[in-house]
């Protein structure tokens, strides 16, 4: 990934009055924020100018809105080739936090597993040649 994103952050709410409304008249409003996500909407092998990046912004992006929920967006920014996303990032160090967790568990295990091994042998020599 060499290239210059225009990434959207987003909105997202969802409407709890529409789910027990019928369809019948006006829907209920009782609209709960939901988060955002950052979007990825184009790539640029040199960095747009403002009007370029807004003139793709009104062909690809939609905002999408229904009675039940709706994303919109709430900024863009053009990225750097080596800058990442608020998602990519916080992913990032999951996985990071992840792999540091993984390899304190290999470690704790194969203590446990020579500490067994010791355990075994030393019950064996005492089987063999007493206490002493």
């Amino acid at each position: 990934m060499n290239n210059f994103r225009l990434v959207v952050e987003t909105q997202v709410r969802e409407n709890y009055g529409a789910h027990d409304w019928n369809g019948e008249g006006a829907c209920p409003q009782y609209w709960k924020y939901k988060g955002g996500r950052s979007v990825t909407v184009a790539e640029f092998a040199t960095r747009p100018t403002d009007e370029q990046a807004r003139a793709v912004l009104l062909e690809q992006w939609k905002d999408q809105r229904s009675d039940y929920w709706e994303e919109y967006m709430t900024s863009w920014s053009v990225l750097e080739p080596t800058d990442e996303t608020e998602d990519e990032r916080l992913d990032r160090e999951l996985d990071e936090a992840r792999a540091a967790l993984e390899a304190q568990h290999q470690e704790a295990d194969q203590i446990w597993l020579q500490e067994q091994e010791e355990a075994r042998l030393d019950a064996e020599y005492r089987a063999k040649y007493g206490d002493d």
